[in-house]
């Protein structure tokens, strides 16, 4: 465990969890839950990683392939729960810190565990994140089972929003465009008539296109 008697509480690591938005929604949440740890982690690990096409990137013989996208950032930390007193004489209920701290993490439905949205505040950042991985493990008992002492080892990893595909709006919106704009060659009237019927899906658009144009 890292040295507590050092720590200012201000400084330590707080979890603020909320329901998931639907459809990716601005609105504020309804409900939060905080968790402040007990003692903060010994280390906290942030892994990036990225994705590639072509060759593979393992091997340190082959060509890099062009990078394609990035994977969602990680983050690796165990947080330890102490029941003994040493550590905070008023918490020393390790089921219901554990209780509090999953509470922040997910939510208990009746179909399963739901992640909820995370934010981490530690190394002087926020981290917007959902959980990955959440293992508990008991690590002291009473004489009567009852456990005095946990730690958590969970992985995280960051929230990112999607954003709309511009190339893929551009060409939708020249194709749905680009029937009407483009030009018809013919040699006569009937055949001019019947080459701008298939030309509009509306039929009075191509009443009015033939009136226009004295066909």
């Amino acid at each position: 465990m890292s040295d507590t008697g050092k720590q200012n509480k201000s400084s330590f690591m707080t979890l603020l969890g909320y329901k998931r938005p639907d459809n990716d929604s601005e609105e504020e949440p309804k409900e939060k839950f905080t968790y402040k740890v007990m003692v903060n982690p010994d280390d906290f690990s942030r892994t990036f990683s990225f994705q590639y096409s072509g060759n593979d990137t393992t091997n340190e013989s082959s060509t890099a392939g062009k990078h394609t996208g990035t994977s969602p950032e990680t983050y690796d930390f165990t947080l330890h729960i102490d029941g003994t007193g040493i550590i905070d004489e008023k918490r020393k209920d390790v089921k219901q810190e554990l209780e509090s701290l999953m509470k922040v993490v997910f939510e208990k439905t009746e179909s399963g565990y739901v992640p909820n949205h995370v934010e981490i505040s530690y190394c002087d950042d926020v981290f917007k994140c959902t959980v990955s991985t959440f293992k508990v493990s008991y690590t002291l008992f009473n004489t009567n089972g009852t456990p005095l002492r946990a730690k958590v080892t969970c992985q995280f990893k960051s929230i990112i929003k999607k954003t709309p595909d511009k190339e893929s709006e551009s060409s939708s919106g020249e194709s749905a465009t680009s029937t009407s704009n483009k030009p018809v060659a013919v040699s006569d009237n009937s055949s001019a008539e019947a080459a701008i019927s298939k030309s509009f899906s509306n039929d009075s658009d191509a009443l009015m296109c033939t009136n226009e144009n004295g066909i």
